[in-house]
């Protein structure tokens, strides 16, 4: 497949999709040259410079991951005090402002286990009286609604246009 000034062409009316290559430095792909898209290549933000993860069908990702992903959000930012450069910092601050509409999807994740564990609590404490278990529930409400706090805060302070 010949490269013409960026695009892929094979044919008159075909225009095959395009990667972008790229080398990693700093958590930051800089883009080096394209090549013709043979899978869904995605760089890990985990994983050591110039590896690349191949999602597919036969990638697999164990459960304990899924769950902390699904309970957690932080694998979504870039952390800002990495950056080296002014260039960099923006990079991130952008990344982050758009990884903010995944919270209220979080938020409400952690609302449904707030009210679970205020639920359990109230059971365990006036129908069982339990008194152990029930403060073991209205604790980890507790944390819960500490943990929505934060998120509802990076919420509104990712909010803001310019940068800290």
């Amino acid at each position: 497949m010949p490269f013409s000034e960026g695009i892929v062409t094979s044919g008159p009316f075909i225009r095959p999709k395009v990667a972008k290559a790229s080398t990693h430095y700093c958590n930051f792909a800089i883009i080096t040259r394209l090549v013709p898209i043979e899978g869904l290549h995605m760089p890990d933000s985990r994983a050591p410079h110039g590896r690349e993860v191949i999602a597919s069908a036969d990638a697999e990702i164990t459960f304990a991951t899924l769950l902390y992903r699904f309970l957690f959000f932080d694998w979504l930012f870039v952390d800002m005090t990495e950056a080296k450069n002014p260039f960099e910092r923006h990079a991130a601050w952008q990344h982050n402002r758009e990884m903010r509409r995944y919270l209220p999807l979080y938020l409400r994740r952690w609302l449904v286990f707030a009210v679970f564990n205020f639920g359990l609590g109230g059971v365990f404490e006036r129908l069982l009286e339990i008194k152990l278990v029930a403060a073991w529930f209205f604790t980890w409400s507790c944390v819960t609604i500490t943990g929505m706090l934060l998120m509802a805060v990076m919420w509104v302070f990712l909010a803001k246009r310019e940068m800290p």
